[in-house]
């Protein structure tokens, strides 16, 4: 099942450019439509566009078929596609399909409890095994939760290198932090002691986590540039403390006014490699998603070319992701994560801030589905790059490489990103950002 899961988030970005365009909207439409199922809620809209997926899928089948894909089979008598025609009927007789999964009590009444307990033993004495087993777990794990509720210090972790949210347990089951709680707590003074600004903290829509101690303390401006391969981030930071003075909208883009000689009123700053932002399920306002990481890191032995994850801002305060989808949002790089040192106790002590480089945004290819994006350049050749406060980060975003009939031979894992030119905006990543961008 996880690899199926691997494959469908994958497919689709992957073929695109290399297989006649009737296959891929045949793979497409296939994809959409098991995404679309699987919807918590759905609205007669939304089962309109489930059946529209599955037809579409069956008006272009034959250019898989054409293709090859079919291999010496020239049939497509295929026992799940046929069921795939019940899933409408089912759905509006009974409801979403995902409250009929067996895959919640299977993994708890059996991975859980017996599976993974048969294989700590020695193959005897199943039950008694079984049961010892079950129940040292059990203390582990009320030995962890008073542990942590006697030491837990909401400023964050010791350093810059905080553990994943929702890691498993010793019993398996996921543990959601909720930074919008946390953030609070820190806004109405509950611990009066926690460094400012807060570690933790929260928009409307996302609540945000920096780890207490930075990855760098006190670092020169030019040098971060310098590590990060920022030439114009001193210009940018006066082009924004300038769009901030005269109360502008900060947007990415536009000429540089500031020249690379520029002063600014601070010379050292602090640095974060990785921060965790959250928000709440699109599909119901009060499930609480787990958080995700965001990388953002210069070269190293390991990463060559960086770790700069990609990410959703808004730039119109009134688009609400993900409702709005991408309107009034931009599609960019972060490429740093910092705050000013500042003896003044003004806008810039008190805000974190991020440098990001901006993708323009295409239409949607029809075939593959997926928004086509393009690093967006200067007359000069340089990448289009300016700060944005911290808050206006709103989501992930996942790009696959368009390969086109053949990828580049270097490309990997750690290059990708950087020596691609466009991209696509893979909304199969998560079922969330499928949901925020169809």
């Amino acid at each position: 099942m996880r690899l199926h899961r691997e494959v469908q988030q994958y497919i689709v970005g992957v073929v695109a450019g290399g297989i006649p365009q009737g296959a891929l909207t045949a793979i497409r439409a296939l994809t959409d439509f098991r995404y679309r199922s699987q919807a918590p809620k759905l609205t007669d809209a939304d089962i309109a566009k489930l059946t529209a997926s599955l037809q579409e899928f069956h008006d272009n089948k034959a250019a898989l078929m054409e293709a090859g894909a079919r291999g010496s089979m020239d049939h497509w008598r295929i026992p799940k596609l046929e069921i795939m025609l019940s899933v409408v009927p089912s759905i509006r007789s009974m409801g979403a399909l995902g409250q009929w999964s067996a895959d919640v009590t299977e993994h708890a009444l059996y991975i859980d409890v017996i599976k993974d307990p048969a294989q700590s033993g020695n193959n005897q004495n199943f039950d008694g095994q079984i049961c010892r087993y079950l129940d040292r777990q059990e203390k582990c794990q009320l030995f962890m939760q008073a542990t942590t509720a006697r030491y837990l210090d909401l400023r964050g972790d010791s350093d810059d290198s905080d553990p994943s949210d929702g890691e498993e347990n010793t019993l398996g089951s996921r543990q959601v932090t909720d930074y919008f709680k946390r953030a609070h707590a820190l806004s109405v003074g509950d611990f009066p002691t926690a460094p400012r600004p807060y570690r933790t903290f929260a928009s409307s829509t996302t609540a945000f986590h920096l780890a207490s101690r930075p990855k760098m303390t006190n670092i020169d401006v030019d040098r971060a540039a310098e590590l990060y391969g920022l030439p114009d981030f001193k210009p940018a930071m006066a082009d924004y403390l300038a769009r901030h003075h005269h109360n502008l909208t900060h947007m990415i883009g536009g000429r540089r006014r500031a020249t690379p000689d520029c002063q600014l009123p601070f010379d050292h700053i602090q640095i974060w490699s990785k921060i965790r932002i959250q928000s709440y399920s699109s599909y119901d306002l009060k499930m609480l998603l787990p958080s995700q990481g965001l990388h953002v890191s210069p070269p190293t032995v390991n990463w060559p070319f960086g770790r700069y994850n990609s990410i959703i801002i808004s730039r119109d305060g009134n688009k609400d992701w993900p409702h709005s989808g991408l309107h009034g949002h931009d599609v960019v790089q972060l490429r740093m994560i910092f705050k000013p040192i500042s003896g003044l106790q003004s806008l810039l002590s008190n805000m974190y801030y991020a440098y990001v480089q901006r993708f323009v945004t295409m239409s949607v290819d029809q075939h593959a589905g997926m928004h086509v994006l393009k690093r967006a350049l200067r007359s000069t050749g340089e990448r289009v790059g300016d700060i944005i406060p911290l808050f206006q980060i709103r989501a992930p975003a996942h790009l696959i490489p368009c390969f086109g009939q053949k990828a580049n031979s270097q490309l990997n894992s750690h290059s990708s990103d950087e020596l691609s030119s466009s991209f696509w905006l893979n909304k199969y990543w998560t079922k969330e950002l499928f949901h925020a961008c169809s």
